[in-house]
């Protein structure tokens, strides 16, 4: 009966171990970006902090450091001119890094937004940018 215990709280154990390992994986996997508010009006500024959560240099693109999206169903980004430069890493965050700037709202339609940011991991600042990775803000409704 005593082995049973013990076999069962091992078991237990391992569980929870594996467990906490994928949190830690994915928590430490991400970029951050998180909007001051919930709900914006069309004269609002938003305010977006990020955070380098991912393990590696996080780089983003000089032309578009971040898209804006707008729910209609499905998830759709505004249109947006092509860059008339060569799209280099602009600004990198190291590991645990975070930046804060703000955004004035472009002509944009009222609804539920968030903002997209490609970004390049392991990338320097000054390299042809490759977005290999999206990341997204919390959504936010614009009045």
């Amino acid at each position: 009966m005593e082995t049973k215990k013990i076999i069962i709280f091992i078991i237990i154990i391992i569980i929870l171990g594996i467990a906490l390992l994928l949190v830690m994986r994915e928590v430490k996997g991400n970029i951050l970006v998180i909007t001051d508010k919930n709900e914006y009006s069309l004269q609002d500024h938003i305010r977006v902090q990020i955070q380098n959560k991912s393990g590696r240099n996080a780089c983003f693109s000089s032309c578009y450091p971040y898209l804006i999206e707008r729910k209609d169903g499905s998830w759709n980004q505004y249109e947006y001119a092509d860059c008339a430069k060569t799209d280099l890493t602009n600004l990198c965050l190291a590991q645990g890094e975070k930046k804060a700037f703000e955004l004035a709202l472009p002509s944009i339609v009222s609804g539920l937004h968030r903002l997209a940011l490609g970004v390049c991991l392991g990338c320097q600042v000054g390299e042809v940018f490759k977005g290999d990775k999206k990341f997204y803000s919390n959504e936010f409704l614009i009045k």
